[in-house]
């Protein structure tokens, strides 16, 4: 009698995972993302302007350097009140770099801004078709493999990036 109850109850727990595997379905938002062509677009343009700031910063730093490699190789030589100035003109520019830095690259830089403005949409749409998916294919839950370091094993059949990335490229 236990053996029956023991079996049944196996079988039903059996039979409950079996079903909610099958509502599980998985994607890779990053694999998605890097197959719309106006998010890849976006990102390269988000890209070379992070280059181009981060060339300024680095020029004006370079700069910076050899104002200061200067003034360590006369530092000896001058009066007092010089040393005063060039130190106070090292540290203004210093400041004003790392304004620059927090302006272009701050929470609320320009380059955080840029992103949200040209990749914000596309992502905000990949979740809307995701959600659609997740309702007509009667999903109780989608997983996003590319977000979680925690799944270990995924099976690719239920892997529903592909419908995903044809519906974004039909409607971007």
């Amino acid at each position: 009698m236990k053996r029956i109850l023991i079996f049944a109850v196996v079988s039903i727990f059996a039979l409950a995972d079996a079903t909610a595997q099958d509502n599980i379905a998985f994607i890779d938002s990053r694999k998605i993302l890097e197959a719309v062509p106006s998010y890849v677009t976006a990102q390269n343009e988000i890209d070379a302007l992070a280059n181009q700031y981060q060339q300024t910063i680095q020029e004006e730093i370079s700069k910076i350097e050899n104002l200061y490699n200067s003034y360590q190789a006369s530092k000896a030589t001058l009066p007092a009140s010089r040393r005063t100035a060039i130190e106070n003109q090292i540290i203004s520019k210093e400041n004003a770099v790392q304004q620059k830095q927090q302006l272009y690259f701050g929470e609320d830089g320009i380059i955080p801004k840029k992103s949200e403005q040209l990749l914000d949409p596309i992502r905000k749409k990949m979740d809307e078709v995701v959600e659609n998916e997740g309702k007509k294919g009667g999903y109780a839950m989608i997983i996003d493999i590319a977000a979680s370091s925690g799944v270990a094993y995924y099976n690719a059949d239920k892997d529903i990036s592909q419908t995903i990335i044809n519906i974004l490229n039909n409607q971007l």
